[in-house]
């Protein structure tokens, strides 16, 4: 379909402090359960799944799990997931090999497309997960992912750049295409996992991570997204609104696990 109307960053208000570098991968102990609960400290694949209650899954071929066969670093491993099941109403995902496999999950609301897209850090090769919540019944697929540099070796990002962390307005790009709205967003955000050495003074640098992103469409909540220290630096979040018009607003709201957090407006332009 051709593209009609695209929409950028309008305004935006937030605040807050921490410390800027790349996230390295190991259990984070505290912070993971203060995501999802016992899903998100699990450290392997069965016990993240107990934990979101997907005990029992059924094999979907209307799961479609668009990632790169092979990543050359697992720094940034871009994932995409769309979802075709009726009455989707969560997508979460797994990175198999992770210290904390459960890497994001997606509350869907009515009138949002089964899709999500984002980039996440892989510390290896490592099946994909996908585990879809549908009519009450739980859905699996899987990809094999195969990364030729881990996202969670050595010092990653270098020395601790000692300075506060400001708070910028969300990115906001909406792109219609007949009354299906394409939304992505760009946050700026170090999303630290807590477990890195800083390279100069070998000191742990500090987790911060963004944990919660939601989305409202005139008010009306749309997408509810929990994430964890697997989502890579500067995040990015792709999804899709039906019935979404012209001058229609869309608000998406962002808080880390310090405290800080950042509210953004953007209107969907003719």
């Amino acid at each position: 379909m051709k593209q009609a109307r695209r929409n950028f960053l309008v305004t935006s208000v937030g605040g807050g402090a921490a410390l800027l570098a790349l996230g390295m991968l190991r259990p984070v102990g505290v912070y993971a359960a203060q995501f999802n609960g016992s899903a998100a400290g699990a450290n392997n694949l069965a016990d993240a799944y107990k934990g979101l209650g997907a005990n029992q899954m059924i094999e979907s071929k209307d799961i479609f799990i668009k990632a790169p066969e092979i990543a050359e670093s697992g720094v940034i491993v871009p994932v995409e997931v769309t979802s075709k099941l009726v009455g989707t109403s969560t997508i979460a995902i797994f990175v198999e090999k992770n210290p904390n496999p459960l890497a994001a999950q997606f509350a869907i609301a009515t009138g949002t497309e089964g899709y999500v897209n984002t980039r996440m850090k892989m510390s290896g090769s490592s099946p994909v997960h996908v585990v879809v919540q549908a009519g009450g019944k739980y859905y699996h697929a899987v990809k094999l992912v195969k990364v030729t540099e881990g996202g969670c070796g050595g010092s990653g990002g270098g020395s601790m750049i000692e300075k506060d962390f400001v708070v910028e307005p969300v990115k906001v790009r909406t792109t219609m295409e007949a009354d299906l709205c394409n939304v992505k967003l760009v946050l700026n955000h170090p999303m630290e996992s807590g477990q890195r050495r800083d390279a100069r003074t070998g000191k742990i640098v500090p987790a911060h991570y963004i944990q919660n992103v939601s989305a409202t469409l005139n008010g009306r909540k749309v997408l509810d997204a929990q994430w964890s220290q697997s989502i890579a630096k500067n995040p990015f979040l792709g999804f899709k609104l039906k019935g979404a018009r012209s001058g229609d607003r869309v608000t998406v709201a962002w808080v880390d696990n310090l405290g800080n957090k950042n509210t953004t407006d953007a209107v969907i332009a003719a």
